[in-house]
């Protein structure tokens, strides 16, 4: 048997490789799609934002799931947070944000509005120190997602 025989087999095969994979592209974009949209339903963002800062986040491997925590520990935070009081309200009125604004804020306009706000301040540990005080201990690692987002907000 000659290779030119083979030639209609090699056709249908590449065929059916470009169907599997555009079929694969397509599951992948609509999983997302329905991913952002139940985060979306537990955070109160849009899927809009929280696509938007997913995209974001990939330069500093920040995901749409680990935005939509930060956004979950904010509104916790926020829920028990008193002007005067210590933690989150201290840290917000520091970083020159208006706590009763803040508060009516959507929870993607939050942290857009907290990521403008801290980019005004040079990097180091008082930042780090408001950050923890109004997302949590672990929340300094974010400092580099909050960056990218205020530079492109």
């Amino acid at each position: 048997m000659s290779v030119r025989h083979l030639e209609p087999c090699r056709e249908r095969v590449s065929t059916g490789d470009t169907i599997g994979a555009a079929s694969a592209f397509i599951m992948n974009v609509a999983n997302a799609g329905a991913a952002l949209h139940d985060l979306s339903i537990q955070t109160g963002a849009s899927v809009e934002s929280l696509s938007a800062f997913a995209s974001v986040g990939k330069t500093t491997g920040t995901t749409a799931d680990a935005v939509a925590a930060m956004m979950s520990k904010l509104a916790r935070n926020m829920a028990g947070a008193k002007e005067e009081g210590k933690g989150t309200g201290l840290a917000l009125k520091a970083l020159g944000i208006d706590f009763d604004t803040f508060r009516k804020m959507k929870p993607d306009e939050q942290m857009l509005t907290l990521a403008k706000s801290m980019d005004k301040y040079a990097d180091g540990s008082g930042k780090a120190a408001a950050i923890q005080a109004i997302l949590g201990k672990a929340a300094a690692a974010n400092l580099p997602f909050f960056k990218d987002l205020a530079q492109v907000g």
